[in-house]
């Protein structure tokens, strides 16, 4: 299974230095469109065309889209499954 807790994604996400500032990670956190971009290396058209093709779940929050960690893991286990059945 894909560990989906990249160090860079979990360091920018921090808030301050305090440790009562600091965001909890859990497999609900969500990844802004920029931070799922960056985690999964790949460009704003292709991570769109995936939420297009309903391969990658969002969830929206006023004008705000977001992907959850879950979600990610779904799409990369799909993908894993896929790579082996070749």
């Amino acid at each position: 299974m894909a560990n989906i807790y990249n160090e860079e994604i979990l360091k920018s996400s921090k808030k301050g230095t305090d440790k009562n500032d600091e965001v909890r990670h859990t497999k609900n956190m969500m990844l802004t469109i920029a931070e799922t971009e960056k985690y999964l290396r790949i460009s704003h058209s292709t991570l769109y065309g995936l939420i297009n093709q309903n391969q990658i779940k969002t969830v929206h929050i006023g004008k705000r889209r977001f992907i959850t960690i879950d979600a990610i893991d779904e799409f990369l286990k799909k993908m894993e499954g896929y790579l082996y059945e070749l």
